[in-house]
């Protein structure tokens, strides 16, 4: 079965934005407005394996930092990125074994500490260093500008969602599956546009 992302006559639809060697689109199952995945072009198991020389880091952190400005001018708010990085050994929980990252505006919850309680300690990294621990699989969860990492670790399928809609109030509506939220990928579709089109003025 052809991967979701991997589907050019689907995926293309949605994309708001390309770069070389990635994609931005409005998040499926988007909680909010304004909750985006940056997606690697590449059918790769991970962000981390796609990061493999300044070049493309450079590209990555840059299209993640407009994303970032976008969320804070909307929502005056904050953010975290969270990615079930995937290993041939270890899919990590992720439920599309292609490399995407996701990016979510936050209010005042502290997920990091509610992360630990599941998945014990984590040790910070940087997104340049992630490709050196490719063996395995991961999660990364970066919160107020700090990126925390757990390799290999034992998680279920949409961990992270199912921990926002927990803290959210949404109850089992983290499966992006069932709850879509159409309308918000349509808002975040429509503001993206219409911020570009400010820059561009």
């Amino acid at each position: 079965m052809l991967c979701i992302f991997c589907n050019q006559d689907k995926i293309n639809k949605e994309v708001i934005e390309s770069t070389e060697n990635f994609l931005i689109l409005p998040a499926l199952g988007s909680f909010v407005p304004y909750y985006f995945i940056i997606v690697s072009k590449d059918h790769a198991d991970s962000i981390g394996s796609t990061l493999i020389n300044e070049t493309i880091v450079e590209e990555f952190i840059k299209i993640k930092s407009k994303i970032e400005k976008f969320i804070s001018e909307q929502t005056g708010g904050d953010y975290i990125c969270f990615e079930h990085g995937g290993a041939s050994s270890n899919t990590s929980g992720c439920c599309i074994g292609h490399a995407h990252l996701h990016i979510l505006p936050t209010g005042a919850e502290n997920f990091l500490e509610s992360t630990k309680q599941n998945l014990g300690d984590p040790t910070l990294i940087e997104y340049k260093n992630i490709h050196k621990n490719q063996d395995s699989g991961y999660f990364l969860l970066e919160e107020k500008n700090k990126i925390y990492y757990w390799p290999n670790p034992k998680i279920i399928s949409q961990f992270m969602r199912r921990l926002v809609a927990q803290q959210s109030g949404l109850g089992d509506k983290y499966d992006w599956k069932n709850f879509p939220f159409y309308e918000n990928m349509e808002e975040t579709t429509r503001a993206w546009k219409e911020w570009k089109a400010k820059i561009l003025n």
